[in-house]
Protein backbone atom coordinates (compact mmCIF):
# COMPACT_ATOMS: atom_id res chain seq x y z
CA UNK A 1 0.00 0.00 0.00
CA UNK A 2 2.79 2.03 0.39
CA UNK A 3 4.20 1.80 -2.78
CA UNK A 4 0.64 2.97 -4.32
CA UNK A 5 1.34 5.87 -2.11
CA UNK A 6 4.76 7.01 -3.05
CA UNK A 7 3.80 5.95 -6.83
CA UNK A 8 0.80 8.46 -6.72
CA UNK A 9 2.73 11.27 -4.91
CA UNK A 10 5.63 10.91 -7.16
CA UNK A 11 2.76 11.70 -10.36
CA UNK A 12 1.13 14.25 -8.78
CA UNK A 13 4.16 15.92 -7.77
CA UNK A 14 5.42 15.52 -11.33
CA UNK A 15 2.35 16.77 -12.91
CA UNK A 16 3.00 19.76 -10.52
CA UNK A 17 6.75 20.63 -12.17
CA UNK A 18 6.12 19.54 -14.98
CA UNK A 19 2.24 20.76 -16.71
CA UNK A 20 1.27 23.37 -13.75
CA UNK A 21 3.94 25.39 -13.12
CA UNK A 22 5.15 25.99 -16.92
CA UNK A 23 1.64 26.15 -17.85
CA UNK A 24 1.15 29.02 -15.28
CA UNK A 25 4.25 30.57 -16.86
CA UNK A 26 2.97 30.70 -20.52
CA UNK A 27 -0.52 32.22 -19.54
CA UNK A 28 1.53 34.92 -18.13
CA UNK A 29 4.08 35.15 -21.03
CA UNK A 30 1.47 34.70 -23.74
CA UNK A 31 0.29 38.84 -24.10
CA UNK A 32 4.60 39.80 -24.04
CA UNK A 33 5.39 37.17 -26.52
CA UNK A 34 1.80 35.95 -28.32
CA UNK A 35 0.61 32.64 -28.18
CA UNK A 36 2.82 31.24 -30.70
CA UNK A 37 6.14 31.25 -28.91
CA UNK A 38 4.48 30.81 -25.52
CA UNK A 39 2.67 27.70 -26.00
CA UNK A 40 3.93 26.50 -29.16
CA UNK A 41 8.07 27.33 -28.39
CA UNK A 42 7.91 27.08 -25.05
CA UNK A 43 5.37 24.54 -24.19
CA UNK A 44 7.48 21.58 -24.29
CA UNK A 45 10.50 22.66 -23.36
CA UNK A 46 10.75 22.11 -19.73
CA UNK A 47 9.50 18.58 -20.14
CA UNK A 48 11.49 17.88 -23.11
CA UNK A 49 14.56 19.42 -22.09
CA UNK A 50 14.13 17.26 -18.81
CA UNK A 51 13.16 14.16 -20.57
CA UNK A 52 16.95 14.62 -23.49
CA UNK A 53 19.00 14.57 -20.27
CA UNK A 54 17.91 11.79 -19.89
CA UNK A 55 17.52 10.19 -22.99
CA UNK A 56 19.00 12.56 -25.67
CA UNK A 57 17.23 11.27 -28.80
CA UNK A 58 13.77 10.61 -27.42
CA UNK A 59 13.97 14.16 -26.15
CA UNK A 60 14.75 16.46 -28.88
CA UNK A 61 12.49 14.15 -31.47
CA UNK A 62 9.74 13.97 -28.79
CA UNK A 63 9.88 18.33 -28.79
CA UNK A 64 10.44 18.27 -32.90
CA UNK A 65 6.93 16.04 -34.06
CA UNK A 66 5.23 17.62 -30.73
CA UNK A 67 6.77 21.48 -31.93
CA UNK A 68 4.81 20.28 -35.69
CA UNK A 69 1.96 19.30 -34.37
CA UNK A 70 1.05 22.10 -32.55
CA UNK A 71 1.61 24.78 -35.46
CA UNK A 72 -0.83 22.22 -37.49
CA UNK A 73 -3.21 22.61 -34.73
CA UNK A 74 -2.66 26.62 -34.94
CA UNK A 75 -2.53 26.65 -38.29
CA UNK A 76 -6.60 24.86 -38.33
CA UNK A 77 -7.98 27.42 -36.29
CA UNK A 78 -7.11 25.90 -32.07
CA UNK A 79 -7.33 28.83 -30.07
CA UNK A 80 -4.77 30.11 -27.72
CA UNK A 81 -7.02 28.19 -24.32
CA UNK A 82 -6.61 25.31 -26.00
CA UNK A 83 -2.88 25.69 -27.23
CA UNK A 84 -2.68 26.32 -22.95
CA UNK A 85 -4.24 23.50 -21.81
CA UNK A 86 -2.36 20.87 -24.36
CA UNK A 87 1.43 22.49 -24.66
CA UNK A 88 2.75 20.52 -22.26
CA UNK A 89 0.54 17.78 -21.25
CA UNK A 90 2.48 14.98 -23.28
CA UNK A 91 5.73 15.06 -21.40
CA UNK A 92 4.20 15.66 -18.09
CA UNK A 93 2.34 12.36 -18.65
CA UNK A 94 5.16 10.83 -19.92
CA UNK A 95 7.45 12.04 -16.79
CA UNK A 96 4.89 11.99 -14.44
CA UNK A 97 4.14 7.93 -15.10
CA UNK A 98 8.01 7.43 -15.36
CA UNK A 99 8.05 8.96 -11.58
CA UNK A 100 5.22 6.74 -10.86
CA UNK A 101 6.77 3.69 -12.17
CA UNK A 102 9.93 4.62 -10.02
CA UNK A 103 7.90 5.35 -6.64
CA UNK A 104 6.44 1.89 -7.50
CA UNK A 105 9.27 0.38 -7.24
CA UNK A 106 11.42 2.01 -5.31
CA UNK A 107 8.75 0.40 -2.04
CA UNK A 108 8.65 -2.64 -3.01
CA UNK A 109 10.84 -4.92 -0.69
CA UNK A 110 14.05 -6.82 -2.28
CA UNK A 111 12.16 -9.85 -2.24
CA UNK A 112 9.07 -8.82 -3.78
CA UNK A 113 10.28 -7.12 -6.72
CA UNK A 114 10.02 -9.06 -10.03
CA UNK A 115 12.99 -10.44 -11.80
Amino acid sequence: MKSLIRAAAAFLIALAIFYCLPNAIEVRLEPVLGPFVSYTVLGDALGCLFIAALYPNIGFTLYTLLTAFEISLLQYGATDSTMAWFGDLVPALLIAAGCAAVGFAGGMNAHTRPA
